[in-house]
Order: C-alpha cells, then structure tokens, then sequence
C-alpha cells in the first residue's frame, strides 16, 4: 500500500496505535485468541461424541477401546492446548523473557499438552492400521513402535523445560509440532495405502484424507502468510489479502476446527464399521456353524437309514413263515 496523499491527524492516530499493538510482540487481536477458545470447545465437543459413540457400538473389542483411548488422548489434549493457547494470546503482551512466570508455566503446560495430542494421533494411526490391516508387522515391530512413540513422547514433553531464553519462544513446540505432523502424515499415507489395497468399508479411509488434507493447506497457507500478515513485522504486514481483524492465524484455526469435526467423523465412522478381526471372527463362526449343520445333516441321514434298515429287517422277519 503506497501514500498518495497527505495524511490526516485521524490517520496518524490509527498509524501511532497499529503500531503500538504491533510492538507488543504478539498477536493480541480478539480474532485470534476468539478462534482458539472455538477451536478448544470443538475439540471438546468431538470427543465427547467420539465416547458416546463407542458406548452405543456393539460388541466393542480390544481394537476399539485402544482407538477410542487414543482419540481421547488425541481431542482433549488438543482441546486443553488451543485454550491455552487462546489464553496466552489474550492476556500476554509480549512473550519473552520480561513475561511474568505465569507465562512460562502455562507456555510449558500447552507444550505439554500438544504433545499428549501427537501421541494421541500416533496412537490413532497404530489402531486404524491394524484395524483395516493395512500392514501386517511382527510383533518385535509393533513393541519397537510403542517405545518409539513413548520416547518422541518424552522428548517432546522434556523440550518444553529446556529453552530457558523465551527470545525465540515458538521454538519450544517446534518439536511437538513435528511430532504431531509426523502422526497426521502417518494416518495420511495409512488411508491412501488402504484405498490403493480395495479394503472393505472405506468411508473412513476417504474421511481421513480429507481431513489430514485440510490441516495440512490451513498450514501451508498460515506459513505462506506469516511473513507478510504477521503482527510482529508491522511495516511488511501492509500486503496482507486477508482483513485487519481475521488474520492469519484466525485462518489456520478455521481450518483445525474443520480438520477436528472431520478427523471426529472419520473415527466414528470407523467405530461403526467392523475390524479386520471381526471380520475373521465372523468368517470363524460362520464356518463352524456350517460345519455343526453338516454334522447334523449326516446324522440325521445315518439315524435315517438305520431306522429303514431296522424296519426292512423287521417286515422280512414277519414275512417268513
């Protein structure tokens, strides 16, 4: 945007506070923190529906309540972190080091729970491959990948205690972040792999790609964005295309809540239809079952012909004299 005219006392004004809202260091703008508690409350909300729905499924096994726990793990860690985050942008001005420690704590405790969402995530991927059988690992593998995901666990909840210098503060989710992307990506390439493969009951296969594919376009745009929409460049946030009170970061979490409703769809969706287990459980039954009817048929068949043979013998034995 270029100046072409002589600018106003009103305009100095609202150049003076734009810049000192920008000079706060932080987006503080109701917008933002507004969509995170939104965010928050979705989260909620679909796990809720996500522990309703297993209470109506019949039949649960082991498979669904390990896809349920992790879902939970997976939304309510994801919820706690957004209002956190809603939190520290509302009532935080400009996150560094001349912060209260207030600031700190509740900084590491979204880590913290961003964290226990990546898990979560992570976990919801292990039980949808095994659900659907899309891979088919040892034993020794799939013991290899829980230590796995519990030490990106650990290391990711212990990086949030160990950048003291708040001077670079996005750098202490930057590993959860990754981590979180990380199982996002899995579940990505887990779906496409199962519609490649012709699996049975695919809609939530479909669900979760179009679900992972909106986090990851909200992403890239906020990326895309960032340099030229953020509150911290104030001279370069001229170019902007997006409105004064809905930036960047507003978008992102638009894009998450509807990320959220459907990763939440997909996993009832799953819920609903049977596991790969089920599915050989019921081929199992269905077998034995036909095989108890043929056991039967053939005995009725012997007792039958017994009983005509007793019979013959006795009308011949009449017959003689």
């Amino acid at each position: 945007m270029y100046l072409t005219e002589p600018i106003s006392n009103d305009s100095l004004d609202s150049l003076v506070g734009l810049m000192v809202q920008y000079s706060q260091g932080v987006d503080r703008s109701a917008s933002t923190y507004v969509t995170f508690y939104m965010l928050s409350l979705c989260c909620l909300f679909v796990g809720c529906v996500v522990l309703l729905k297993y209470a109506t499924v019949d039949n649960p096994g082991s498979t669904k309540l390990m896809g349920t726990l992790s879902a939970c793990a997976l939304f309510f860690g994801y919820c706690i972190y957004a209002f956190t985050m809603g939190w520290l942008h509302e009532y935080y001005k400009h996150w560094d080091n001349s912060e209260r420690r207030s600031f700190f704590h509740i900084w590491n405790f979204a880590t913290i729970m961003l964290s226990i969402a990546a898990a979560g995530s992570f976990c919801v991927a292990e039980v949808f491959r095994k659900y659907k059988n899309i891979i088919q690992f040892s034993k020794i593998v799939e013991s290899s990948v829980v230590v796995f995901v519990t030490i990106l666990t650990i290391i990711s909840i212990a990086r949030s205690f160990t950048h003291k210098n708040l001077d670079t503060v996005h750098e202490k989710a930057l590993f959860a972040t990754i981590f979180f992307c990380s199982s996002l990506a899995y579940i990505l390439a887990l779906s496409i792999i199962a519609l490649l493969q012709n699996s049975p009951e695919t809609q939530s296969c479909r669900v979760f790609i179009v679900s992972v594919s909106f986090f990851a376009i909200g992403l890239l745009i906020q990326l895309a964005l960032s340099p030229v929409c953020s509150h911290v460049n104030a001279y370069e946030s001229m170019g902007c295309p997006l409105p004064d009170n809905f930036n960047h970061n507003c978008l992102f979490n638009i894009f998450q809540i509807i990320f959220i409703c459907l990763i939440g769809r997909s996993i009832t969706t799953l819920l609903s239809e049977p596991a790969y287990e089920e599915i050989d459980e019921d081929e199992e039954k269905i077998s034995i079952i036909s095989q108890k009817k043929t056991e039967i048929a053939e005995e009725s068949q012997k007792g039958n012909s017994e009983r005509n043979s007793f019979r013959a013998s006795a009308r011949s034995q009449k017959e003689e004299p």
